[in-house]
């Protein structure tokens, strides 16, 4: 895992700036600081109990990755964690890819 990003460098303090702005969201501070490592990281395991704000986190997460016009691709390694994501895809209109 020490190649370079497949994406070109995302600042991002001001990437969580605009994603709290735009969604009119105050994310937390691990929320932030998952967002900073996903913007500099290859692969991220997001989990956490009920109501701890995950979906929250996707949702800033792919707002920011697709205003830079970035491929997405997201996993879930439980049925309930799948249905979650395909609302997710459903809203941001993704294509899912099922070719792993």
């Amino acid at each position: 895992m020490d190649s370079p990003l497949p994406w070109p460098t995302i600042d991002t303090k001001a990437a969580l700036h605009w994603v709290e702005e735009k969604t009119s969201i105050c994310l937390s501070p691990t929320q932030k600081q998952a967002i900073e490592i996903a913007l500099t990281s290859k692969i991220l395991v997001i989990t956490g109990g009920p109501g701890v704000g995950k979906t929250t986190l996707i949702n800033s997460m792919l707002k920011i990755l697709q205003a830079k016009k970035l491929t997405i691709a997201l996993a879930a390694p439980t049925g309930r964690a799948a249905k979650s994501v395909c609302l997710i895809v459903q809203v941001w209109k993704l294509k899912p890819y099922t070719g792993f």
